[in-house]
């Protein structure tokens, strides 16, 4: 069986225990024709929803998004702006970074998408680190209007961070599909559970 065809049995699994599970929980709150109407989406490349199941098969209504896809054909661009809706946390020299350092966020972008490529991918990433380590710091942030903040939602500490924008420019190409990549699995502490949000913006 390929890898694909693997990977469609797991979400096909995956999507009918989620089914049975929420049909379970909402059946006594949700009158019987709006159980009927639940959908479930996924997203291609550019953001737009997609039913799945609808009228194609599963394994044709699942798309599956390739991370090498997304670096090798994305618009490439030396100016972008990088906007962070949820609070980013990187730490420096043990300590929570208050101020926002291009080199020191793209560095750890760098090593968080080479590790995911090297656990859950086809291996390492064919990336010249040490040269793209060394350029970052040659990148200028043309405006900076990030600022720490406690979001609201919460009270607890270790949730507070940084939040807003910045426009940088002197990005090369593959530093350019990098944080884009990067983008679609958060960035700093806490991104699995939804801290370091951000999005990359060519200008």
């Amino acid at each position: 069986m390929t890898i694909v065809g693997t990977a469609v049995n797991y979400i096909g699994t995956f999507l009918d225990t989620l089914h049975r599970m929420i049909s379970a929980s909402l059946l006594t709150v949700v009158p019987q024709w709006a159980e009927s109407s639940l959908r479930f989406y996924n997203i291609d490349y550019q953001g737009v929803r997609h039913e799945i199941g609808s009228r194609l098969s599963l394994s044709e209504s699942i798309i599956l998004l390739s991370g090498l896809h997304i670096m090798n054909n994305t618009i490439h661009s030396e100016n972008a702006t990088l906007v962070f809706t949820s609070p980013l946390r990187l730490i420096s020299g043990g300590s929570l970074c208050r101020q926002f350092d291009f080199a020191h966020f793209f560095r750890s972008q760098l090593r968080r998408c080479s590790s995911l490529c090297a656990y859950y991918g086809s291996g390492e990433m064919e990336l010249d680190f040490v040269a793209l380590s060394h350029q970052s710091q040659s990148v200028v942030v043309l405006e900076d209007d990030m600022h720490y903040t406690q979001p609201s939602w919460t009270k607890l500490r270790n949730r507070a961070g940084l939040t807003g924008s910045i426009e940088c420019a002197g990005l090369v190409d593959e530093m350019f599909s990098l944080l884009l990549l990067g983008s679609y699995f958060n960035a700093g502490k806490g991104a699995a559970f939804g801290l370091g949000c951000y999005t990359i913006k060519p200008l």
